[in-house]
C-alpha cells in the first residue's frame, strides 16, 4: 500500500512520505537515502494506476490519507485497487487451468471442476483478497502453460516474463520448470524442444 500511495500521490517509488511506510517490508539502498518497499514494483505500479482511475470516477475512494473521513476513503480505494488487479486476475487462473485440463484430454465437466479447484481449493482464493502478487503470478504461469500447448511461444514467453517480473524470478528457470511440468502432464507435443520454447522469451 505504501508504494501504491506514493506513486499515486507523489509519483515516486520512495515511500518515506507515505502514511503506510510503517511496514517492515522496506529497504534503504544507501545510508540516509530514501526508503523503498522490498517488493517488486510491477504490481504496485498497476495498482496505483487503478487507484488513480477509481479516484477520478469516485471521489469517495482515494489514497489521500489527510482530511475528514480519510480512513474510509483509503479503505475504499484499496478495495478497488485490489479488486481491479488481484481479483480480476484471479478469474484468469481457473480458466487457464480448465484449458490445460482440456488439453490433457479431460472432458468438459471434469475440466471445469479442475479449474474451480485451482482457485477455490488452494491459497489462491485467500491471496485474492490482498494486494500481493501470488495469485496474478499463478494465473500468468497457468496462462503461459496453456499458450505452450497451442505453440504460441511468444505469448508464453511474455506471460512468463511478466510473472518473473512480479516475483523477481529468473524467467528462464521459471520457463523450464513450467515446460517440464507441462510435458509431464502430457500437455505438450513430444517433439517440442526447450530451444523452441525459450525462443519465445521476451
Amino acid at each position: 500500500a505504501a508504494t501504491v500511495e506514493s506513486l499515486a500521490h507523489r509519483g515516486t517509488f520512495a515511500i518515506d512520505g507515505s502514511p503506510f511506510a510503517g511496514t517492515g517490508d522496506r529497504v534503504r539502498f544507501e545510508p540516509g537515502g530514501p526508503l523503498y518497499s522490498d517488493k517488486p514494483p510491477l504490481l504496485a505500479l498497476i495498482a496505483s494506476g487503478a487507484a488513480t482511475l477509481v479516484s477520478w470516477i469516485d471521489p469517495s475512494a482515494s489514497l489521500d490519507a489527510t482530511g475528514p473521513h480519510a480512513e474510509a476513503r483509503v479503505r475504499r480505494a484499496l478495495w478497488w485497487s485490489t479488486f481491479l488487479t488481484i481479483g480480476l486476475s484471479a478469474t484468469l487462473l481457473p480458466l487457464a487451468v480448465r484449458g490445460l485440463a482440456l488439453a490433457a484430454g479431460h472432458k468438459r465437466g471434469p475440466a471445469l471442476g479442475i479449474g474451480a479447484v485451482a482457485l477455490g481449493g488452494t491459497l489462491a482464493l485467500t491471496y485474492s483478497t490482498t494486494l500481493a502478487p501470488h495469485t496474478p503470478v499463478a494465473a500468468l504461469l497457468a496462462a503461459s502453460a496453456l499458450a505452450l500447448t497451442k505453440r504460441r511461444y511468444v505469448t508464453a514467453g511474455l506471460l512468463t516474463g511478466l510473472a518473473a517480473a512480479a516475483l523477481s524470478l529468473g524467467p528462464t528457470q521459471t520457463f523450464i520448470t513450467l515446460l517440464t511440468g507441462a510435458r509431464n502432464a502430457r500437455c505438450l507435443p513430444s517433439g517440442l524442444s526447450r530451444g523452441e520454447v525459450l525462443s519465445g522469451l521476451p
